[in-house]
């Protein structure tokens, strides 16, 4: 076999090899970053599958001069690349140019091809529409039913005014603390769906947070209902895009940083918690918000696991249970993104 042939042939085993290991390391990156969060699961990945997708592009570009140009451009394409660049005839230089170009096209389309793949993935996940930061359908209903529920459950025990403790407010719908809202935000979202009298009741416990709200529970609790449709309304139309907005602000995070199962776990611990970053039973809320900003989003279910310590042995099983489905759903838009 001539010169020209054995570089053909070590070109296309080169080729082959580097997309072996490039998978490979990607392969191992995840693990990486799922068991330890070493890895942030963006940067390296976005890296390694942009060489990867030009590498393909590349043999595509190699093996369609090779067979629908072999006697043209393709002709002496081996050959060219052992001479080096300044021992190139003109022709053949022109010949490498035109072949960048044909490699810059292929990677373009193979990119475009790639972006509408998990444009669809997310696009089949549900995004709700009309929010600062994209959250998804799956997202939303983890709030909702770690706030109220069910349908069933709601409308037989939370139709009316509840208190669920500690330092929450009288709280109606879908989880509407009536503690940390004024009467202003409470009239803009309740008045055109209750009676006059049912949102004065309301305004009238506003602000009252812990012990204050649990003892203005009985002033409102048998004034005011608040149908499952009504709260829903109000929660998708309201409530939803305030804290949408905080959590975006409250972690730095632009429109397309997260996919929206991740965006949509964090807006759920915004809506439990609050966006507040400081003192030491926020730690973990700090640490999400650096590690998002230093690239490193695979270390963020760690970090919402390790909130379970501020409730454990304290009876508040479904607050534990909610940082890990939280957790988990962070991990699938890791995955999804990926």
């Amino acid at each position: 076999m001539d010169k020209k042939d054995n570089s053909i042939k070590r070109d296309i085993v080169f080729a082959v090899i580097g997309i072996a290991i490039f998978y490979a390391v990607l392969g191992v990156a995840n693990w990486l970053d799922g068991a330890f969060g070493l890895i942030e699961a963006f940067t390296f990945v976005d890296i390694a599958s942009t060489v990867t997708k030009t590498l393909v592009a590349s043999a595509l570009a190699f093996a369609l001069l090779k067979i629908g140009f072999r006697h043209t451009l393709g002709r002496d394409i081996g050959k060219t690349f052992d001479e080096g660049w300044d021992e190139t005839p003109s022709p053949n230089k022109a010949r490498l140019i035109i072949i960048a170009v044909l490699v810059f096209f292929a990677s373009i389309m193979l990119s475009g091809a790639s972006a509408s793949l998990r444009d669809l993935s997310v696009e089949r996940s549900g995004v709700i529409p009309g929010l600062s930061l994209p959250v998804s359908d799956e997202a939303r209903d983890l709030i909702v039913g770690y706030e109220v529920g069910g349908k069933i459950y709601y409308q037989k025990y939370l139709s009316g005014p509840t208190w669920p403790g500690g330092a929450s407010g009288v709280t109606i719908g879908f989880g509407y603390d009536l503690g940390y809202n004024n009467a202003t935000q409470i009239r803009k979202d309740w008045g055109g769906l209750l009676s006059s009298s049912e949102v004065n009741a309301l305004i009238s416990v506003s602000g009252r947070k812990g012990g204050a709200g649990k003892y203005a529970l009985a002033s409102v609790k048998n004034r005011v209902r608040v149908s499952w449709d009504e709260a829903q309304e109000v929660f998708d139309g309201s409530t939803l895009p305030r804290f949408a907005k905080t959590t975006q602000t409250a972690f730095r995070l632009s429109e397309d940083r997260l996919h929206p199962h991740s965006n949509g776990a964090l807006v759920s611990i915004v809506f439990n918690r609050g966006a507040s970053m400081k003192g030491s039973r926020r730690r973990e809320m700090a640490n999400i918000r650096d590690h998002i900003a230093a690239g490193y989003a695979g270390r963020v279910p760690r970090e919402i696991r390790s909130m379970k310590r501020l409730w454990q042995g304290r009876g508040l099983d479904g607050l534990i249970k909610r940082r890990d489905a939280e957790a988990g759903l962070f991990e699938r838009g890791l995955k999804m993104r990926n």
